[in-house]
């Protein structure tokens, strides 16, 4: 008789319990996306924007996956994206396959102060901080034991991802704009070599 009145009322508190845990889980896959798509996004950029290759490579030019930095974590390629965004000028590191060959540099380069790389850098940073907190040690915050430990927890989750989604729409405008320069550098390259290729034809 005592079971019999206690479990209808069990139930729903249990389905709610449920419900929140399922909230809590949807919106922590949610977050932990958004740091992969930084990640991405900033290795795409360091892949994109400095390509050094001759004429006949311009193939190259076709944006490609973030090789060079594919095994690399976030707090990893933090420190080469700043490197990138400050760093000087730097002559082309190849050079030509044949005669009729030449060799060129694609470089991105954006003018920032070094008030303004200062506060990527430490935007980055508590990014990072903020990143290995949550795959590292969420488990000692999260809590799922009732619906308002686990309305804590979302409250929690739902504001990380509020401070990090500019920190994405800021390095996806870092990447448009690279991509935007690249298509700029790739139709100088193609005028370049059509006027070479047709001083070449000409007669001497």
């Amino acid at each position: 008789m005592v079971a019999s009145i206690l479990m209808p009322s069990a139930l729903p508190s249990t389905r709610l319990l449920g419900h929140s845990m399922n909230l809590v889980l949807q919106e922590y896959g949610r977050v932990v996306l958004l740091f992969q798509q930084i990640e991405r996004t900033i290795k795409i950029l360091l892949n994109e924007a400095d390509i050094s290759l001759t004429s006949n490579q311009t193939e190259a030019l076709v944006v490609r996956s973030p090789e060079r930095f594919a095994k690399q974590t976030l707090g990893q390629v933090v420190e080469p994206l700043l490197d990138f965004v400050t760093a000087p000028k730097s002559p082309c590191d190849v050079s030509p396959s044949s005669e009729n060959d030449f060799a060129f540099r694609v470089r991105c380069h954006f003018d920032f102060t070094e008030e303004e790389r200062n506060a990527l850098k430490e935007k980055l940073t508590a990014i990072v901080a903020k990143r290995n907190d949550l795959i590292h040690h969420a488990q000692e915050w999260m809590g799922f034991n009732t619906p308002e430990a686990c309305e804590k927890s979302l409250e929690r989750l739902r504001a990380l991802e509020a401070e990090i989604r500019p920190v994405y729409a800021m390095v996806r405008s870092l990447l448009v704009a690279v991509l935007s320069a690249r298509t700029e550098a790739a139709q100088l390259v193609d005028a370049y070599l059509a006027n070479y290729l047709n001083d070449a034809d000409q007669p001497r």
